[in-house]
């Protein structure tokens, strides 16, 4: 069985307000949140919940230099992977066909 669960860091412009904790906190696919101060580490299952669904929500004001820009893309793209792989359904390939 695969796993779907991903972990992704946030840096946040300003720290969170106790509002957007408890809406994060209530999204259906989030495991655990860990907050320290203007850094945001998230824990949720990409079948359930994707990053850029994250952001839509709550409404987050993240960093947006160069560098985070790239891994905030980068995060969108592997969980919509993610969420196109889990519903694969894998087949054998050593078994002769079927006629």
């Amino acid at each position: 069985m695969a796993n779907f669960d991903v972990v992704r860091t946030l840096y946040l412009d300003e720290c969170i307000s106790p509002e957007k904790y408890t809406t994060l906190m209530n999204m259906t696919g989030i495991c655990s949140i860990e907050n320290k101060g203007k850094k945001l580490k998230l824990h949720y299952d990409v079948r359930k919940l994707q990053f850029h669904q994250i952001l839509d929500e709550t409404d987050l004001k993240i960093s947006r230099t160069r560098l985070q820009q790239w891994k905030y893309n980068y995060y969108q793209f592997t969980d919509s992977n993610l969420a196109q792989a889990s519903g694969h359904i894998p087949h054998c390939c050593n078994k002769i066909p079927r006629s």
